[in-house]
């Protein structure tokens, strides 16, 4: 992963052609993970505002698909967007907990 490799802008290029190939209603769990490892690669590369609308997108998806794993890394990428503090953080930890509650 090359999120781990700390290659944040390729793992992010990676993610978007990810989504561009895959089926969105027909792979829901999938689409859901490459969300949320695109948002989690987008706020390591510094790009807030588009990881924030990748991590919605995740968070719109999440009552769909079971994935203990990749819902712990929506979790986390929450707390990181919290300690970030970009603007518009707290409206999307208030979206994140609203459909996670």
């Amino acid at each position: 992963m090359l999120l781990n490799l700390g290659d944040y802008a390729r793992a992010a290029q990676a993610d978007r052609d990810s989504l561009a190939l895959v089926e969105a209603d027909e792979f829901r769990r999938n689409t859901f993970a490459t969300h949320v490892s695109l948002a989690r690669s987008l706020l390591a590369a510094g790009e807030a505002d588009e990881a924030l609308v990748a991590g919605r997108d995740a968070v719109d998806l999440l009552r769909e698909v079971r994935s203990p794993r990749w819902t712990e890394h929506l979790a986390r990428f929450s707390d990181d967007v919290l300690d970030c503090a970009p603007p518009g953080a707290e409206d999307f930890a208030d979206h994140y907990r609203e459909v996670t509650t």
